[in-house]
């Protein structure tokens, strides 16, 4: 029988999620629309170099999700976003002074592990602290509203730390810099809630965590990491293509801009209400999920209409910023008792990194063979009737919630 929580002041409570917003808003990457041109331009880096970056960041956040998931865990969830933070503010800093490809390596490598230190640990952080009160039933509704208060700073973090560019080009990285510093105080200025430690802390670091994945991903559950994973990763490949088939229908690109900050603006007033989303089967909705995911290629492929593709895509980009919420709520509510609550969050981005390995393959193969269109409604097409029914399989196998 597991030891019975201290009691949780509710004040404190308070101050853990109104905190939490402001990590949502200093997480996020306020330089990002240009690193790529800073690289190029001040750099010098080619084409074949950035993309190399773009694995070497990729791989690195494949290799670090699971153990410093793990970290959180042994450690201190508060501790594992602190570490995250001075690893941001690091990389802005390399950025900042080392301009070169050694350093954007270093840079992006120490980004992404920053990212997976704080990836699963918040949501931890925040989960326990809503056991410690019971509850737990408001993890949607708060985490929801975080998101929608870190958005909205995002889209004006976003919208004015790149006019800062015409004045000195590192700027925006100097922004970066002292964005993640503001994220490692309000982080310190956090609760670490009493929970109960479940983890093996004799055990060696290895053997723990193969230990931890256990106790949540066995021959039942996988399914569901899987579907989420291939899903997830579905979505981001397009979402790479989905601006160039804009420009060929006739959009302006200066306008893309505007376009992600009012799909930042529609997920911002989607995370005020997404709780309301949790009284659905969990079935339900991540078949929504997958009609979400699918629906815009294949209207792009049959309709080939400007406007249609513009209101999905904007659609999407809302419901992206939140869909993962329910997927944390509802294994949290099956699995969460056991203690490993980041490392089952960071299997999540673990199952989503693996698949990025090969779906834009696939994306490249079908549209350089049938074209953006055909290609498009052929791997939505594809794409509903295979996620769909790994979704099925993959709810029907996960234990009860009774």
């Amino acid at each position: 029988m597991s030891r019975q929580l201290p009691i949780f002041a509710e004040p404190e409570l308070r101050h853990n999620y109104r905190l939490y917003g402001w990590v949502k808003v200093f997480t996020k990457r306020v330089y990002l629309p240009l690193t790529t041109i800073y690289l190029v331009t001040v750099g010098h880096l080619s084409l074949a170099q950035i993309g190399a970056l773009v694995t070497i960041g990729a791989m690195t956040a494949m290799a670090a999700g699971l153990p410093t998931g793990y970290f959180a865990d042994r450690v201190a969830r508060k501790t594992a976003i602190v570490i995250g933070a001075f690893l941001l503010a690091f990389a802005a800093l390399i950025f900042v002074l080392f301009p070169n490809f050694i350093g954007a390596v270093v840079a992006v490598m120490s980004e992404s592990l920053g990212f997976s230190f704080i990836s699963g640990a918040g949501e931890a952080l925040m989960h326990d602290a809503l056991a410690a009160v019971g509850r737990t039933d408001d993890y949607v509704r708060i985490m929801g509203r975080a998101q929608s208060f870190g958005l909205i700073g995002n889209i004006v973090l976003v919208g004015v730390v790149p006019l800062t560019w015409s004045i000195n080009h590192r700027l925006p990285f100097i922004s970066g810099l002292i964005a993640a510093l503001l994220l490692a105080c309000v982080s310190i200025s956090m609760v670490e809630p009493p929970r109960v430690k479940s983890l093996n802390l004799t055990v060696n670091v290895y053997r723990g965590l193969v230990h931890s994945l256990r106790q949540f991903i066995n021959r039942r559950s996988i399914w569901i990491f899987i579907a989420f994973g291939v899903l997830s990763a579905f979505v981001i490949a397009y979402a790479n293509f989905v601006p160039l088939v804009l420009k060929s229908m006739g959009m302006d690109p200066s306008w893309l801009g505007f376009l992600y900050a009012a799909g930042s603006v529609v997920g911002a007033i989607g995370g005020w209400y997404i709780h309301y989303v949790r009284r659905i089967p969990f079935l339900a909705y991540t078949l929504f999920d997958v009609v979400m995911g699918t629906s815009t290629l294949i209207l792009i492929g049959l309709t080939r209409n400007l406007w249609v593709c513009i209101i999905m895509f904007l659609l999407n980009l809302g419901f992206w910023r939140l869909r993962n919420i329910m997927y944390e709520d509802n294994l949290l509510r099956r699995f969460g008792h056991h203690g490993n609550k980041a490392t089952m969050i960071s299997a999540l981005s673990f199952f989503d990194n693996l698949n990025e390995i090969w779906m834009p393959t696939t994306f490249v193969a079908a549209t350089t063979t049938l074209g953006f269109f055909s290609g498009f409604a052929l791997l939505g097409t594809l794409g509903f009737a295979v996620m769909g029914l790994l979704f099925m399989v993959g709810v029907k196998m996960l234990p009860s919630l009774d």
